[in-house]
């Protein structure tokens, strides 16, 4: 009998199969109302997309996500979630891309968009390189950077949508993230259940920063036993973003504007 350091060697290192896991992902998207985005092209990405992230998952420290049930549905799925608001031909930054988590299986399932992946770990950025590479996504650019740094330079008053998923409090991401957006633009910050708690005294981040909440999007993911609650909350950049925001991280994480 294998013991649970040896189970968990095999499962970093075994490929997962095509065929089961097709099955997997069009029932996990056909149960949450995503059956738009089920194509055999599409769902071979999917399988190629959570094969390569299980074998490199060591290397790169991606994830604690590692069987076909989890990478499909709280990985693939839950990034799908976001395809299904973005206009056409929009253009996206996803800030602290880490795994490539939403940018690749929005890349995927909306090759209209133009997404651009960023995050400061120059090995996470070479992965999804590599990844994009593999899936043959050409809409698909990763940079290495701070937000604080690019969204604030080169990359302020760019993108149409901002999008951010499990990376830090939404006071802090609206300030490292918004500042990206045109005027017109839409910063969707991807949360767990407790959305609405971490929006309390966003009032003052508006004025700041001229961003308006618009809507929290509810969200329900479920698949046999597994239920998930998420929501994507909503703001639009009304003005552009003023001096001094964002301000450097250090002042961001210790003074958040809510």
């Amino acid at each position: 009998m294998k013991s649970d350091e040896e189970k968990n060697s095999i499962l970093e290192t075994e490929h997962i199969d095509e065929t089961s896991f097709g099955i997997l992902m069009r029932s996990i998207l056909a149960e949450n109302g995503m059956s738009e985005y089920v194509s055999d092209k599409n769902l071979h990405k999917f399988y190629l997309l959570a094969d390569y992230l299980r074998s490199e998952n060591a290397k790169y420290n991606l994830t604690a996500v590692k069987d076909p049930e989890g990478i499909a549905l709280l990985h693939i799925a839950d990034s799908l979630t976001l395809a299904r608001i973005l206009p056409q031909n929009a253009t996206l930054l996803d800030v602290g891309a880490g795994g490539g988590f939403p940018s690749i299986p929005v890349a995927v399932a909306r090759p209209d968009i133009r997404i651009t992946s960023l995050d400061a770990t120059a090995k996470k950025v070479r992965y999804i390189d590599s990844v994009a590479d593999l899936l043959s996504l050409d809409n698909v650019t990763a940079v290495c950077g701070r937000a604080e740094d690019l969204c604030g330079g080169e990359f302020k008053g760019k993108f149409d949508y901002v999008t951010a998923r499990a990376v830090s409090s939404l006071g802090m991401l609206c300030e490292l993230c918004t500042p990206a957006l045109k005027v017109g633009g839409f910063f969707a910050a991807m949360k767990g259940e407790k959305a609405a708690e971490e929006l309390i005294g966003y009032e003052k981040a508006e004025k700041k920063l001229n961003i308006k909440f618009k809507t929290l999007i509810p969200l329900e993911l479920s698949y046999s036993e597994e239920h998930l609650t998420r929501n994507i909350l909503i703001f639009e950049k009304v003005r552009p973003t003023p001096p001094p925001y964002p301000r450097q991280y250090s002042r961001i994480k210790n003074d958040p504007l809510f």
